[in-house]
């Protein structure tokens, strides 16, 4: 029996679920199973699956609100197994907890997994169940439950000796009953007014992170800030404290914390590394984040709470892909309106998709300042930057089962409040010596930064007021993009829209992912970007519900966020060097109104856009001779026409058709796959630049029926 090409998204083309875990009893062992009989290749080897999987496997992934009032990705499925005869009873004895496991989705009649068979889980065995008499269930989830433990386990022990050392004298302190079992404390970022733990009253001596640490900035006595060498003294390699006279109230310090891999950070995303390679789970996958944190954790605390936490001060998430990879992100409602390179553009509004040669990113604020737009990782240190781990899916009506649902899901918001520079230990026995500002800092728990927009209340009336109430921001920069993060995305309506869909277009899809929705109801017939938030898969059935999040339907207001300068610099000796002007599908238009290209040959392009590259160049513009174009349609002959006309585009991605024109003449058509999306780039085969200059030569890309475009100016 042939197997059609198309097997995954024919929901009636019969499908098998494979499920491969591993088990201890005395020894660690490897279980095959699946919904039907099989015998298929499997990493090389020919294996016989247990055919005990009935019904349908399912799996969700989504946010979920936590008590703390943060976010965190939640990710379960369940598989149930047919029991009836008894003969699985001993597997409620197996060792399958935290044991990894992975599920594949094969076409009937397939005899070969490796060739075939489609991955679409990869995570970890939580337990087995008793389902009833009849069957048992494997719960299972994404590998988050490696960090459903205590951030660390380290404790004092009575009688433990400690040493460190004062100005090049080593010196010990014993641990005594009073720490019997306490855990020792941590302490990430800059961190203030924190009360460190007493390990000895006869030597005055306390701890703050028993890992070491950069920097003790001050330490305090009642508020009264003591002088080092003659107030006290540091170890950094032990983390301790040694006051050189008796204190006369609560101590407490300002501190640096521990390093990370050698260097002190207090970037977020360098925190998250630490405290998840600790737990044996790989960071390769991590973006950079520069929100700058201060943790100080001196009692026992779950390693998720502390994520939480983290990510909630930049309003963001954390989880794992369905390969089981660990990332951070923010939930944040991409514009309509795709721009292209980093490097040459501008992209300042939240909301706004860049991308480099690493990948495709979104704006989770706007860039407060003059960034540096030369890489992803410059941009960073101006703007949080949320990565889309999977490519931008476009879901039509085609796509979708049934019909779709809007909701609201906001209040609006005009003013947005963050409180930031935790104050650890707020105090009330402060000497009378101490400044009044230092004062006025000790009384408060935290700093605020506020950010107004008020011409919100212009449209709705009964906008309010958002408050972050507590955060690790350290900054005042920090707290201001959060502020502005909160402030943009609430200023507008926000919709909850909610769908079923063929389960193919979800598989390698994760909270975060971009989804391009196109629908004949509530005006999204242009299509428009929605960020993924959760999503339900049913792999037998191969359909997904799914939820997501957009804004200001039905065109998300269609602003473009790119500019070039006046003078444009195309690289010398490139070929396909991306324009920043891209729209994805729809009826587009491009107009090339006398652009001068001094060196030959030269050609701008227009070319399918997939995957971040430009490839398959459709139409190819070029200008050698003064006062003509030369044009290429397809595999056409080329086409000498006047520089005085305009020629311009018709794409219909849905009759698969592209008609290119010269002012009002058809100069042919091309014949376009349904999926197809559009660029500009240009190819120059010169040892040196040249230069588009703008305004005079204008370059044009936008939406047929709005003209929206892109103009260089």
């Amino acid at each position: 029996m042939t197997i059609p090409s198309n097997w995954l998204t024919d929901q009636d083309y019969p499908k098998v679920l494979v499920a491969v875990l591993e088990y201890y009893t005395t020894e660690l062992k490897t279980m095959y199973l699946s919904t039907h009989p099989l015998v298929a290749t499997y990493n090389g080897n020919l294996v016989g699956f247990n055919p005990r999987l009935v019904g349908d496997a399912t799996f969700s992934v989504g946010l979920v609100d936590s008590d703390k009032g943060v976010r965190t990705t939640s990710n379960y499925g369940q598989l149930n197994l047919l029991n009836s005869d008894g003969k699985l009873d001993s597997w409620l004895y197996y060792g399958v907890d935290g044991r990894p496991i992975k599920l594949y989705l094969v076409p009937y009649n397939s005899t070969d997994i490796d060739v075939d068979g489609v991955k679409v889980f990869d995570g970890t065995v939580d337990r087995i169940d008793i389902s009833d008499n009849n069957s048992l269930a494997i719960v299972f989830k994404d590998p988050i439950l490696l960090l459903d433990f205590p951030l660390d386990s380290t404790n004092y022990t009575v009688g433990e000796v400690i040493n460190y050392t004062i100005a090049s004298v080593p010196k010990t302190v014993t641990v005594t009953d009073n720490l019997k079992d306490k855990p020792k404390p941590v302490c990430y970022g800059t961190v203030y007014n924190i009360e460190p733990i007493l390990l000895s009253s006869a030597t005055k001596t306390y701890q703050v992170d028993y890992s070491g640490i950069e920097a003790v900035l001050d330490v305090y006595d009642r508020g009264v800030k003591l002088t080092p060498g003659t107030g006290y003294n540091v170890d950094l390699a032990t983390g301790i404290i040694e006051l050189v006279a008796n204190n006369s109230g609560t101590v407490t310090c300002d501190i640096k914390g521990r390093k990370l891999s050698g260097t002190f950070s207090d970037y977020a995303s360098d925190i998250i590394k630490d405290i998840v390679a600790a737990k044996g789970i790989s960071t390769a996958s991590i973006l950079p984040n520069t929100s700058r944190v201060g943790i100080y954790i001196p009692e026992r605390e779950n390693t998720l709470d502390i994520l939480d936490r983290i990510v909630a001060s930049y309003d963001g998430f954390f989880g794992f892909d369905y390969s089981g990879n660990f990332f951070i992100g923010n939930m944040t409602i991409p514009n309509t309106s795709v721009p292209s390179s980093l490097a040459q553009g501008v992209a300042s509004k939240y909301g706004d998709l860049v991308y480099d040669n690493t990948g495709t990113y979104v704006l989770a604020s706007d860039v407060i300042g003059t960034p540096n737009y030369s890489s992803i990782g410059t941009l960073a240190e101006s703007c949080l930057l949320s990565k889309l781990y999977t490519d931008i899916e476009t879901i039509d009506e085609s796509d979708i089962i049934g019909d779709i649902t809007l909701a609201n899901v906001n209040s609006i918001v005009y003013s947005s409040k963050v409180r930031y520079l935790k104050n650890y230990t707020v105090q009330t026995d402060i000497a009378y010596s101490v400044a009044d500002a230092r004062k006025e800092f000790l009384s408060k728990e935290f700093r605020e930064t506020l950010l107004e927009d008020n011409s919100v209340k212009v449209k709705h009336l009964r906008a309010v007021e958002t408050i972050v109430e507590e955060s690790y921001l350290v900054s005042e920069s920090s707290a201001k993009q959060l502020a502005n993060r909160m402030l943009r995305k609430n200023a507008t309506q926000m919709f909850e829209l909610k769908a079923k869909a063929n389960l193919s277009k979800f598989i390698d899809k994760t909270v975060g992912s971009v989804l391009h929705i196109v629908d004949y109801r509530y005006g999204l017939t242009s299509g428009i970007n929605t960020v993924l938030r959760e999503v339900n898969l049913k792999y037998l059935d191969g359909m997904a519900e799914f939820t997501a999040l957009l804004t200001l339907v039905p065109n998300q207001q269609g602003t473009f966020a790119y500019y070039t300068g006046t003078i444009y610099n195309v690289p010398a000796n490139t070929a396909d060097h991306a324009l920043p002007a891209v729209h994805y599908e729809g009826r587009r238009w491009l107009g090339l109104d006398n652009i001068n290209l001094t060196a030959a040959p030269n050609r701008i392009v227009v070319s399918e856009y997939s995957n971040i590259q430009p490839t398959d160049p459709k139409v190819s513009i070029r200008k050698i001779i003064p006062g003509y174009v030369h044009l290429t349609v397809g595999s056409n002959p080329e086409v000498k026409l006047l520089a005085s006309g305009t020629v311009w585009l018709d794409i219909n991605i849905s009759s698969g058709v592209l008609g290119v024109y010269h002012n009002t003449d058809l100069i042919g058509y091309l014949s376009l796959p349904s999926t197809t999306n559009f660029m500009v780039s240009v190819t120059n085969n010169s040892p040196v630049q040249y230069e588009l200059k703008l305004p005079t030569d204008r370059l044009y890309w936008g939406q047929l029926e709005n003209k929206k475009e892109f103009i260089y100016t």
